[in-house]
């Protein structure tokens, strides 16, 4: 049986993960990110660098929201599967 709540945890534990390693992207390899971002965006252009450093306010600003985004609709997914899969 699926658990909506450990359900919501993982997603938002890999979302996290991955916030991470698209900072990591943008500052070793920032022309892969935008065009890996582009691509996912439907050819929206994003400004090339140079781009204003991050700061440590903004970055966990960023992790926090992102993983709480994530958490809600990881609960919502696994609430509204169950519901259907009944």
């Amino acid at each position: 049986m699926l658990r909506a709540t450990a359900f919501a945890n993982s997603l938002a534990v890999i979302s996290a993960v991955f916030y991470v390693l698209c900072r990591v992207v943008v500052g070793v390899a920032p022309g892969l990110f935008v065009a890996i971002a582009e691509s996912w965006f439907h050819g929206l252009v994003i400004a090339p660098e140079p781009w204003p450093a991050m700061s440590a306010t903004s970055f966990v600003l960023g992790l926090v929201s992102f993983a709480a985004v994530a958490w809600v609709f990881g609960y919502a997914w696994a609430w509204l599967y169950k519901r259907w899969n009944a």
